[in-house]
């Protein structure tokens, strides 16, 4: 059964490559719900599949009357997504996504950095509106995740966590061809 499966997405797959005309540019997208960060990158669009990879780096710095806290956080994203046209230049989207992060927090006045690296596959869906010829509005919401994150602390375990509808990532892309 598996090599059936797998079989049929070759072959759905090497369908969409031989007659694929895919189009290149660069994306940008804010995760409302997820840390609220912006993030950059590049995307492959065609009729049937889009694939995006984004860089996100934000650093923050809180200071108060006890002491200073500078954090600092670092994201990657590497996602795909099915399309089906639904006419009008609107188009549903359905896929997944693969995000690492590192987030760094400097404590001034102690002796350690507190570092949290965190991996997580979502299942993602979406919409995504044609606004012209080279421009692509796209919204959508991880529908399912699974989480790890992992601390550099002594005596800390890794903690698993499985979020349901976390937040929406609002993204416009701005295709060169």
């Amino acid at each position: 059964m598996k090599k059936l499966i797998l079989a049929a997405v070759v072959a759905v797959l090497a369908a969409t490559a031989v007659s694929a005309t895919p189009r290149f540019g660069g994306t940008t997208k804010y995760n409302v719900g997820q840390g609220s960060r912006p993030a950059v990158g590049i995307a492959l669009e065609e009729e049937m599949f889009n694939a995006t990879l984004t860089i996100s780096n934000d650093k923050v710095t809180n200071v108060s009357f006890q002491s200073n806290q500078e954090t600092t956080d670092f994201g990657l994203t590497v996602a795909g997504n099915y399309k089906h046209q639904l006419g009008g230049g609107n188009t549903l989207l359905a896929g997944l996504g693969f995000t690492s992060t590192k987030n760094t927090t400097d404590l001034t006045g102690t002796a350690s950095d507190v570092e949290l690296t965190s991996t997580g596959i979502e299942v993602n869906v979406g919409v995504q509106k044609e606004l012209s010829d080279n421009v692509l509005l796209t919204v959508e919401s991880p529908l399912v995740g699974i989480w790890t994150t992992k601390s550099d602390q002594a005596n800390t375990e890794d903690q698993k966590s499985t979020k349901i509808i976390d937040g929406v990532k609002v993204g416009f892309t701005f295709l060169i061809n």
